[in-house]
């Protein structure tokens, strides 16, 4: 298995992609019939928690840093599952949705926003259970 730290980029790029079969095209080589998620989002802390869910469930991950990149990248390379971050920069989430709606390619695609914030694991993030 390829170490997580020599996959992940340090800058999300619009051709960056992730999967434990490394850097490669999502549908060619090894990578050919594994799922293929493209998330876009400019925030470094969701391309890390999404790059490690790729490695371990061996799905293909698509990063675009912003809605029209995304809206490029759904066109060209049709994945399984459009991961929009609902802080998108340049085009809205909406812009993106409607134009992902209006081409027979990329319609049936499903489409997950999200929202809010990555905190890091650990003892400090963790809250004990209340009582029953």
């Amino acid at each position: 298995m390829t170490a997580i730290g020599s996959i992940l980029p340090r800058a999300v790029t619009p051709e960056t992609r992730i999967s434990r079969h490394g850097n490669e095209c999502p549908h060619a080589g090894e990578n050919a019939g594994c799922p293929v998620v493209l998330l876009a989002t400019a925030r470094y802390s969701l391309v890390r928690v999404f790059g490690r869910m790729a490695i371990h469930l061996d799905f293909a991950l698509l990063v675009s840093p912003d809605g029209l990149h995304a809206l490029m990248a759904a066109l060209q390379w049709t994945p399984d599952l459009v991961v929009l971050d609902s802080a998108l920069p340049g085009i809205t989430v909406e812009q993106v949705e409607a134009g992902l709606a209006r081409d027979a390619r990329t319609q049936s695609i499903p489409r997950v926003c999200i929202m809010g914030s990555v905190r890091p694991a650990g003892p400090s993030s963790l809250s004990p259970l209340p009582a029953a």
